[in-house]
């Protein structure tokens, strides 16, 4: 049995002479056609004062239109969804990293079939044939766990708030073999901020004497935030007197592009990242108290590459290019078989007890220098943060946070790997 409502809703079209074929079913259509209908029971005599059927008119009309509305913003929803899915990242200061973070780099090989000019909007950038022969764990230091006469710039927030750093991290000097001044067991020191990441100075041995040295201005790393199309340019220089020779300084321009965003893929994984392309220009100053005049000779211009990715520190592949020639690839990377980590120099390493509950002890037949680090991982070859002291030849390395199993442990210096040892943790 028709029920009432829609009896009195067929008469009332059939009265109006409103046709709705096939051809006008759109939902424009279908919608007039609703408005007639509500027209017509409104002066309809057959529904005069018939308020339970206009008010079922009504509910009709609201459910199709509402679903209408409901497919309209699916397909908006459909066509949205993706864009986000594949849209740039943005790099921040929190993407930074902390102090004790260890981060593990491969040495790539500069024969890899991925070219570097490609750039742009959703990129692939496939390294996955990159290998290794070499591996250096990066450790960022605490300020106050370096050279008390490398800290003199930064970690005086009074008097060199500009400088006062975060943290610190080893480096090498890309010396001059001919130059008269060699900086030596160098680490650099860096500031973290929200709109800025800068390389504030670093200490060194320079011709053996201890020696703190600030950037002024400050070389600016990164300009936060990082996103794709940013272009950014940065100006830095040091100076400092160099005793029994005389001065020597070092000016650095960087112009910096954010040149594209997509998907890495290294040996390591595969990483939604952006790319930070940067030329560098360094110029070397000297002047001799001896001889009475200075030089002031160019370096080569380099390019690095960069990508970089949330939550990831460091840059997860870095590669420089000078003179048109690749000249250093880095990835990071887990730990892979010791093979890659077989020791550069000849080290007696003792450690005990072994297995350890809480704390260990390793000692060596050699004096540690200032730039040596501990690594600790897991039979899986995941880097663990593990609190250390060193003494002399000694490492005091505490336990009690580590859990019960299997570990090796590396000793640095230099960046290069001195020693490896299993040890067994019991709780």
């Amino acid at each position: 049995m028709v029920p009432m409502c829609e009896f009195f809703m067929v008469m009332c079209v059939k009265g109006s002479g409103f046709k709705l074929s096939a051809s006008n079913t759109t939902p424009v259509n279908w919608i007039n056609f609703k408005l007639s209908v509500l027209s017509l029971c409104a002066d309809n005599p057959l529904n005069k004062n018939n308020r339970a059927v206009k008010r079922y008119i009504m509910c009709i009309f609201s459910i199709k239109f509402n679903l209408y509305i409901m497919k309209i913003k699916l397909l908006i929803l459909g066509g949205i969804i993706p864009l986000f899915i594949n849209s740039q990242i943005t790099i921040t200061n929190n993407d930074m990293p902390n102090v004790n973070d260890i981060y593990v780099y491969s040495i790539g090989n500069t024969n890899f079939s991925q070219s570097l000019t490609v750039a742009g909007s959703n990129v692939t950038w496939d390294f996955s044939d990159l290998t290794s022969q070499m591996q250096r764990a990066d450790t960022f230091l605490s300020v106050s766990s370096t050279p008390l006469a490398y800290q003199f710039y930064f970690n005086n927030a009074f008097l060199y708030p500009n400088h006062k750093a975060d943290y610190a991290l080893r480096a090498e000097f890309p010396n001059n073999q001919n130059s008269p001044v060699q900086i030596t067991e160098m680490i650099n020191y860096f500031k973290n901020s929200t709109g800025e990441y800068s390389n504030v100075g670093f200490g060194a041995n320079i011709n053996g004497v201890p020696t703190s040295v600030k950037n002024e201005p400050v070389d600016v790393w990164y300009h936060f935030p990082m996103n794709f199309g940013n272009i950014e340019s940065n100006y830095a220089e040091f100076g400092l007197s160099v005793p029994s020779f005389g001065y020597y300084g070092q000016s650095i321009q960087r112009y910096d592009t954010i040149d594209g965003y997509g998907t890495l893929i290294t040996p390591y994984g595969t990483f939604q990242t952006i790319r930070l392309k940067s030329t560098v220009y360094r110029i070397d100053t000297t002047y001799s108290d001896q001889f009475g005049f200075g030089t002031t000779v160019p370096r080569p211009a380099e390019i690095e590459y960069s990508w970089l990715a949330n939550n990831k520190g460091t840059p997860l592949l870095k590669i420089v290019e000078r003179s048109g020639q690749i000249t250093q690839v880095e990835y990071q990377d887990s730990i892979r078989t010791l093979g890659i980590f077989q020791p550069e120099q000849n080290i007696k390493v003792s450690i005990y007890p072994n297995p350890a509950k809480n704390i260990l002890l390793i000692e060596s037949d050699k004096r540690f220098n200032h730039t040596a680090t501990l690594n600790l991982m897991n039979i899986a070859g995941k880097s663990l943060p593990v609190k250390y002291q060193i003494m002399d030849n000694k490492m005091l390395v505490n336990l009690k946070s580590v859990a019960q199993g299997i570990y090796f442990i590396q000793i640095f210096e230099e960046g290069k790997l001195l020693s490896t040892k299993k040890i067994c943790v019991e709780k």
